[in-house]
């Protein structure tokens, strides 16, 4: 099956370099993040293009070891403002 005209398939991908302005996204959840490269990536541009984020609550993978939730959770907490709530 092919993808229709406009699909996100084709998207260019360099979404890293993008600039975006998410003024209105408040709350974000992420579950079983395991804290690869693209996951990271991804949390720290939602935190640069969210002016008006409040709570994020992130819920790492289950079988990740306690010391590599400990070393993420210093890492994404680097990456939030005063103003944001982060909960793990």
């Amino acid at each position: 099956q092919t993808c229709p005209v406009g699909c996100i398939c084709d998207q260019p991908l360099n979404w890293r370099s993008e600039e975006l302005v998410l003024d209105c996204l408040e709350d974000v959840e992420i579950r079983g993040l395991r804290g690869t490269e693209w996951e990271v990536a991804l949390v720290e541009r939602l935190f640069g293009w969210s002016t008006a984020l409040k709570t994020v609550n992130i819920t790492f993978f289950r079988l990740m070891t306690e010391s590599r939730a400990k070393e993420l959770r210093q890492m994404l907490l680097r990456f939030s403002s005063p103003d944001t709530c982060m909960t793990f």
